[in-house]
């Protein structure tokens, strides 16, 4: 099974190891498998979507993906991952990363990576490829298997025969062995369970979050019952000065009654006596006069 990002030349690299035009070199889109016979073997060559950054991930990928695992029942014997040489892209970087994501580390037992375009480096460049830390860490996650082919217009047989003879060396280290449909449906399994984890996870981190707008709620709602406490407690205070002074009104009303109560006790007891002494008066005048008159002479 062939794989690798998009445009790297899987569909020709296919065409060359099986010696004959059977896969479209257009932008593959779907799992294609072609069969045909190579140094006396019979090979199945599965082409595949290309991958990306942006797609690791995508549900449609992992569709055609089965698809690809279907097409090579009972399952393919390695993953043949192109690579074009040239400078290092962040997809090719990140080659190991997709496999292992996607495939799981077992697939990595059945990996080998495939250079293409040999002919477009001097010796010198590619002593300098193979001596890059980015090279051999690429190499090394394959445990150290990889080969080497020109690109289509300059096809090599004795590159196809050693191409060949490699990925037969790993089939006989692997026992026979071949990736299988179980692999792949059980590194999803345990995919899904730790995406779930990790939606989890972040489910809890942004609950853990400061909310800029939730913050400025409780800094107005604390604003406000600070206020209203503030307010509670004048209105406490004016409670108690409240009653002081209805109280200080209520003794001087008082005050002011009971004094206008004894004035008047006043006045009304000077009028009695005045009218009492009046009275007095009177009966005296008219006593005397009375007299006077009674002592007058005959005329």
């Amino acid at each position: 099974m062939i794989l690798g990002h998009s445009g790297v030349g899987k569909s020709a690299t296919g065409n060359v190891i099986l010696g004959k035009e059977t896969f479209k070199e257009i932008k593959t889109l779907e799992c294609e498998v072609q069969s045909g016979k190579v140094e006396g073997r019979s090979l199945s060559v599965i082409d595949t979507p290309g991958f990306n950054i942006t797609s690791l991930n995508t549900e449609p990928w992992r569709t055609e993906m089965k698809k690809g695992l279907m097409l090579s029942s009972p399952g393919p014997h390695v993953f043949l991952l192109v690579h074009r040489l040239g400078n290092f892209s962040e997809e090719d970087r990140n080659v190991v990363k997709w496999i292992r994501e996607n495939l799981g580390n077992e697939a990595l037992k059945f990996s080998m990576i495939l250079f293409i375009g040999r002919e477009e480096m001097t010796t010198r460049q590619w002593g300098k490829f193979t001596e890059d830390s980015r090279t051999k860490d690429l190499i090394s996650c394959c445990e150290g298997r990889y080969c080497v082919m020109n690109s289509k217009r300059e096809a090599n047989p004795a590159q196809i025969i050693k191409l060949m003879e490699e990925i037969e060396v790993m089939v006989q280290q692997n026992g026979d062995r071949f990736y299988t449909q179980e692999m792949y449906d059980a590194v999803h399994r345990v995919r899904i369970i730790e995406v779930t984890k990790e939606k989890e996870e972040m489910r809890k981190e942004h609950e853990k979050k400061p909310n800029p707008k939730q913050d400025s709620c409780m800094i107005l709602e604390e604003s406000y019952m600070n206020q209203r406490c503030k307010d509670d407690g004048a209105n406490k205070k004016m409670a108690k000065v409240i009653p002081c002074k209805k109280e200080e009104e209520s003794i001087r009303s008082l005050s002011e009654s009971k004094r206008e109560i004894k004035t008047k006790f006043v006045k009304d007891d000077f009028r009695k006596q005045e009218e009492t002494r009046r009275e007095r008066e009177k009966k005296r005048w008219e006593a005397e006069r009375g007299v006077t008159v009674g002592v007058q002479p005959d005329p």
